[in-house]
């Protein structure tokens, strides 16, 4: 059997995830992951809750668990696209922390040593 008589590729199955919504949660979650960090150590400085440490752990993995949810849970295209996309934002946010937290140890080091005051 041809085309011309009918017989044709079965129709694609539908997306799981929607391109277009996938960029802006690795905006969202790159930008999420150090904003989180950030404000915790901003809200304990005002407040001298002691809390940083459990903040600074717990925190950057919010957009990395929200994204596996949002992504794994059946729905709409966009909202899985939306969630792999913060998934896929927080790697790299990971990833650039984790190498600017020993050079900032490093300065903080070397500050210390020349006995230049540290802002607090």
């Amino acid at each position: 059997m041809t085309a011309e008589q009918g017989w044709s590729y079965p129709p694609p199955p539908p997306r799981r995830f929607a391109p277009l919504w996938i960029l802006p949660g690795v905006v969202v979650g790159g930008v999420g992951t150090p904003t989180l960090s950030y404000l915790g150590i901003v809200l304990d400085s005002s407040l001298r809750s002691g809390w940083t440490f459990l903040w600074l752990l717990f925190a950057p993995l919010g957009p990395l668990l929200l994204g596996a949810i949002v992504a794994a849970v059946p729905g709409p295209p966009a909202r899985r696209g939306f969630g792999l996309g913060l998934v896929l934002g927080w790697a790299p946010a990971s990833v650039v922390a984790a190498g600017v937290c020993p050079f900032a140890n490093t300065i903080a080091e070397q500050m210390e040593a020349a006995a230049v005051p540290v802002l607090s």
